[in-house]
């Protein structure tokens, strides 16, 4: 299978990508290992780059946006208490539905003349003369190749790390680790209300329950990585679970989907974004903090920039200064987004609330307070806002049993 442009992943990265390319009138071909519809954990998003979707075709880049979600806070006895946040009048939303959001992206990616070949997962990479994937689905194994290539398959940064170029930070986010995993629920639970997420405080940390479609939720536990040591994370995950009689039910019925799995608590980045024959985009490029770098606005970004690095190439620019200008429009995003991601999120908060939204782990809408230890009132500097989120993730490293 061949094609001019392949991209690897139909995120939110990767659907801009090739919706840029497309627009320009290019072949362009999605691979894309996941499943339709996605499911994703629902994130916070402020319509960042709300414009530039709207640039790219998508009529309306709000419609993926909630204007409620029903928090519940508690602890291995129970829910303690419950809130419905909603948006203010004129809002973007209280929370982004990442599904629908994913969704809506690939479907202007392909209106605009992409083509989709989902389910596929990739191999291998050769980048050397003409880029070429080994690619493999339910059918077996094919390989695609192109004349130019833009990974926006997230996490795993297929291209980066074939060429040496990922850079991990020594440095972890915060003193937690993560373990989840999904579920199918055996029937109707108040845990698994559609537009809610559950929130339990047990030993040296919490659990968090979150739907994430119709029929799958996800359950994790955040715990002090000291706790979790060296031990298995089914384990650690298991431990915390049976602590919460109602949770220990919930899942004790269901249908696992999902293995346990430990998520990313250590920043990257490639120390290069682009050469000659390829681009990286979004979370495949670089992977910032989430509370100082908008994960989505980063994809948009750098998928945009990314589809137009390949029209360009493929046009018969100068694919070195092409390179350069893609690599200087990635480091301009990261420090754009990272620098003001403080003054959004001070301006007017009091600590208490800049507390509430210091987790990496969860949706920043969720009002954590009630687990973290509170920084105190009064106005919150942009100096002082590292240092509170610092302590405020730190807390968790210090619950008692």
């Amino acid at each position: 299978m061949r094609s001019e442009l392949v991209v690897i992943g139909a995120g939110p990265a990767g659907a801009c990508a090739a919706a840029v390319a497309a627009r320009a009138g290019r072949d362009v071909l999605l691979v894309d290992r996941g499943t339709r519809p996605g499911t994703h954990l629902p994130e916070s998003w402020h319509g960042g780059c709300a414009k530039l979707l709207a640039a790219i075709g998508v009529a309306d880049p709000f419609a993926a946006c909630r204007d409620r979600t029903r928090v519940r806070l508690g602890d291995r006895t129970g829910v303690l208490l419950e809130i419905e946040l909603r948006a203010r009048r004129g809002g973007t939303g209280v929370r982004l539905d990442r599904v629908s959001f994913d969704e809506m992206l690939l479907a202007n990616a392909l209106a605009q003349g992409a083509r989709h070949l989902p389910g596929h997962g990739v191999r291998s990479v050769d980048l050397a003369g003409r880029p070429s994937l080994v690619v493999h689905g339910a059918d077996g194994e094919i390989t695609v190749t192109a004349d130019y290539l833009v990974d926006a398959g997230g996490k795993s940064a297929l291209v980066g790390t074939a060429a040496g170029l990922v850079t991990e930070s020594p440095v972890a986010l915060d003193p937690r680790v993560i373990v989840f995993s999904h579920h199918r629920p055996a029937g109707a639970d108040p845990l698994t209300e559609q537009g809610s997420m559950t929130v339990l405080r047990v030993r040296g940390g919490y659990l968090f329950v979150i739907p994430v479609a119709a029929d799958r939720v996800s359950v994790g536990a955040v715990v002090a990585a000291r706790r979790a040591g060296g031990a298995d994370p089914a384990a650690v995950l298991a431990e915390a679970i049976a602590e919460v009689p109602e949770v220990a039910a919930l899942v004790g019925a269901a249908t696992r989907l999902l293995p346990p799995i430990v998520g990313r608590n250590h920043t990257y980045r490639c120390t290069r974004f682009a050469g000659e024959n390829f681009a990286i985009a979004g979370d495949a490029a670089a992977f910032a903090d989430p509370f100082f770098c908008t994960g989505i606005d980063f994809a948009v970004r750098t998928g945009i920039e990314a589809g137009r690095a390949a029209a360009h190439t493929l046009a018969g620019q100068d694919p070195v200064a092409v390179a350069d200008r893609y690599g200087a429009a990635v480091d301009a995003a990261l420090t754009d987004l990272t620098a003001g991601a403080l003054p959004r999120l001070t301006s007017g908060a009091s600590a208490a609330l800049l507390a509430a939204v210091v987790d990496p782990h969860l949706p920043s809408v969720l009002p954590l307070a009630a687990l973290l230890t509170h920084a105190g009132g009064g106005a919150v500097t942009e100096p002082r806002a590292a240092g509170l989120v610092a302590a405020g993730r730190s807390a968790f490293a210090d619950i008692p049993a």
